[in-house]
């Protein structure tokens, strides 16, 4: 059995909870969250203990892989401490929310036995994919330049409040 923790139950945590619903060899053993009904909805289905932070998680679970779905800002602590448990981790993207960041995230993993994978999820939309063959099918010729936009408002009045400020969404 490969043994995931999430850390986070925030709303795009279930984009990582239904693939892994497939997969019998993947058990969802722990939810560390701060809000104690997201992470008892989040632990429910997988009769995962919940924790109250991520660092008791790491400290009592041995894990092969931590999923985190944090707000960017809150990205790196986690990463380096998954890295400094050596626990594969998929973390949510953006990695970070600047340069420097990422870099002493990458620096955490490069110390550590564990290997780093950031969720650029849309880059497996079937949409997504089906440019991808377009373009290097080389049926539109040479390209010089692509542009992609998203046809639905990002900025609702539902996005959770962090996602408005530069310093905590990146």
């Amino acid at each position: 059995m490969i043994k995931i923790g999430l850390i986070g139950a925030g709303n795009i945590i279930y984009a990582h909870t239904r693939p892994i619903k497939k997969h019998p060899e993947l058990q969802i053993v722990a939810v560390p969250e701060v809000v104690p009904e997201r992470a008892a909805k989040a632990a429910e289905p997988w009769g995962a203990k919940v924790y109250p932070d991520y660092h008791e998680m790491l400290d009592k679970e041995e894990l092969d892989i931590a999923v985190i779905s944090l707000p960017h800002f809150l990205h790196e602590p986690a990463a380096i401490a998954c890295a400094e448990h050596n626990v594969h981790t998929l973390l949510e993207k953006p990695m970070s929310v600047s340069e420097a960041s990422c870099q002493r995230i990458n620096d955490a993993f490069a110390k550590s036995k564990a290997l780093l994978q950031v969720g650029h999820v849309q880059s497996y939309s079937a949409a997504n994919r089906k440019a991808r063959e377009i373009v290097r099918s080389g049926e539109l010729g040479e390209l010089i330049a692509i542009e992609t936009w998203r046809t639905g408002h990002y900025f609702t009045e539902k996005r959770p409040k962090w996602h408005w400020k530069k310093e905590t969404a990146g």
